[in-house]
C-alpha cells in the first residue's frame, strides 16, 4: 500500500508502539439541504390565517438560529465538531525530552517529537501530507504547530522527528496529532477545517474520569507526571512530578558520595555532618526535616527544591510527597477513560519500583538521622563510616537501579521510572476513511 514518507529519513519498524482508542477533533457541521422555496400557488382556505403567520415565524427563528450557529462554528477551532469516519490505527506520535534542561526546568523536557506511521494511502500529484500537532480541544489561542511535510511513497513506513527550536515544552499546551492532505506548491500556515483533506488522526484522551472531584482526565495525569503539576507550580517550580523525583534523587547520591569522601580526609566532619542535613531536607522535605535533626538545626537547601519531600511523613500533608504523589497519578491514569492496556502496564510497573525505592530511601533516612546525631568524635569512628556505606549503596541503588546478575540488565531506580514513565506519553493514530468522490 502507498503512504507518506519525509524523503530524507530511514524507515523504522513501528509495531512495538502501543496503539489504542483516541479521542478525535471533529469538522464543521453543515446543512443538508438548503432552505425550501416559498410556494407561491394560494394555500387552501381550510388553514386559518394565524397559523399561518406562527408557522412562519416559527420558520423565521429557526432559519436565524441555523445561521448564528454555523456562524459561530466556523469562528471558533475549538467549537464541537463532526467527527469523520475512521478507520484502522497506523501508528504513533511520541513525545521525548532532548535533555538540554535549564536549572528551573523551564526547556529542555517533551521537545522532541517522534511520529512513526505506516500503511499510508498515496498521495496525489501536486499535493502535500502536512503534520500538525494541535492543542487541546477547549484551547483556542495556542496556534497549531507544523511537524513538517510528508511525501508519498509504496511499501515504507515513515519516521519523522521534530524538535522543538526553543526547547519548549510541547506536551504542556499539545495533545492532539491531524495530517491533511493539502497543495505542496501553496503550505498552509493552519490545517485545514475541510475534513475531506484530514488523512490522519490522534489525540490523548481528555475525557474526565466519572466520579473524580478534580476532573482529571488521562491527559490530566500526563502532564502532572511530565509537564506542569500545579503543586510545584505553587512554589515556583516548573516542570512535572518526575523531574524533581530525579533531580532530588540524584542529589541524595551526590550528597551520600561527597560525606563518605569527607570521612575519608578525616579532617572535615563540619562539612560532612553538612551533607547528611542537606539528605535529610531532601527526604523529609522542610517542612518536616525538624523532626530529624537537632533543635536549631538550619535549612541547608533551596526552599523551593526542599519544599517537597522524598518519603511521605505524614499521611495528612498538604503536599505529599514525590513518591506518593507520582503513584497517585500513576492510579488515576489507569482508571482514566481511553487508557491503553500497554499503559496500565507501565504504570503497575513502575508503581512497584517507587515502592522499592521508598524501602531504600527509609534506610538513607535511618542512617541519616544516626549520623547527625553523632558527635564529631564519633563522627570519625569506624561505625560512621559503615553508615556511609550503607547510605551511599541505597542511594546509588535507588537513583540508577540495580543489575541483574543473570541478564545483566539494570532494574528499577528513578533513572528507569523516568523513562518508563516517558513511555506513556504517546498519541495513537488512525487513519480517516475516505470521503465519497
Amino acid at each position: 500500500m502507498s503512504g507518506y514518507m519525509l524523503g530524507a529519513l530511514e524507515p523504522e519498524d513501528a509495531s512495538r508502539f502501543p496503539v489504542g482508542e483516541t479521542l478525535l477533533p471533529k469538522t464543521i457541521l453543515s446543512p443538508s439541504s438548503a432552505p425550501g422555496q416559498t410556494q407561491k400557488r394560494r394555500l387552501p382556505d381550510l388553514v386559518p390565517r394565524t397559523k399561518l403567520a406562527l408557522l412562519a415565524l416559527v420558520s423565521m427563528i429557526t432559519l436565524v438560529l441555523f445561521t448564528f450557529l454555523c456562524s459561530v462554528l466556523v469562528a471558533s477551532p475549538s467549537a464541537t465538531l463532526v467527527e469523520p469516519p475512521t478507520t484502522t490505527f497506523v501508528g504513533t506520535l511520541a513525545f521525548g525530552s532532548s535533555g538540554q534542561l535549564d536549572p528551573l526546568g523551564t526547556r529542555g523536557l517533551n521537545d522532541v517529537i517522534t511520529l512513526t506511521l505506516q500503511q499510508l494511502p498515496a498521495v496525489p500529484a501536486a499535493k502535500a501530507g502536512y503534520a500538525w500537532l494541535l492543542p487541546d480541544r477547549s484551547d483556542d489561542q495556542t496556534p497549531p504547530l507544523l511537524l513538517g511535510t510528508l511525501s508519498s511513497t509504496r511499501g515504507r513506513t515513515v519516521l519523522l522527528t521534530y524538535r522543538s527550536p526553543s526547547h519548549q515544552n510541547l506536551l504542556a499546551q499539545y495533545s492532539r496529532f491531524l495530517v491533511t492532505e493539502e497543495d505542496a506548491a501553496n503550505p498552509p500556515i493552519t490545517p485545514s477545517l475541510d475534513s475531506t483533506t484530514w488523512r490522519l488522526l490522534g489525540a490523548i484522551p481528555d475525557t474526565p474520569t466519572p466520579g473524580d472531584e478534580q476532573h482529571y482526565s488521562l491527559l490530566s495525569h500526563l502532564r502532572h507526571l511530565l509537564a506542569s503539576d500545579p503543586d510545584l507550580q505553587h512554589i515556583g517550580l516548573s516542570g512535572g512530578l518526575a523531574l524533581w523525583l530525579s533531580r532530588n534523587t540524584e542529589k541524595l547520591l551526590e550528597w551520600s558520595s561527597a560525606a563518605r569522601d569527607d570521612w575519608a580526609s578525616g579532617t572535615h566532619t563540619g562539612l560532612l555532618r553538612r551533607q547528611v542535613i542537606r539528605i535529610l531536607d531532601y527526604l523529609d522535605g522542610t517542612a518536616y526535616v525538624g523532626r530529624d535533626t537537632p533543635a536549631g538545626t538550619p535549612i541547608l537547601v533551596d526552599p523551593k527544591a526542599g519544599r517537597i519531600g522524598l518519603l511521605q511523613m505524614d499521611p495528612n500533608q498538604a503536599l505529599p510527597s514525590y513518591l506518593a504523589h507520582i503513584s497517585l497519578h500513576l492510579s488515576g491514569l489507569i482508571n482514566a477513560p481511553g487508557h491503553e492496556a500497554s499503559q496500565q502496564q507501565i504504570a503497575t510497573s513502575v508503581d512497584r519500583q517507587l515502592q522499592a525505592i521508598a524501602v531504600l530511601m527509609h534506610h538513607i533516612r535511618q542512617d541519616a538521622v544516626q549520623l547527625v546525631s553523632m558527635s564529631d568524635t564519633q563522627l570519625r569512628q569506624a561505625k560512621a563510616l559503615s553508615l556511609l556505606d550503607e547510605m551511599l549503596t541505597s542511594a546509588n541503588t535507588a537513583y540508577v537501579g540495580q543489575q541483574d546478575p543473570t541478564t545483566g540488565l539494570v532494574q528499577g531506580g528513578v533513572t528507569w521510572i523516568q523513562g518508563q514513565l516517558q513511555r506513556l506519553a504517546v498519541v495513537p493514530i488512525r487513519a480517516v476513511t475516505p470521503p465519497q468522490r
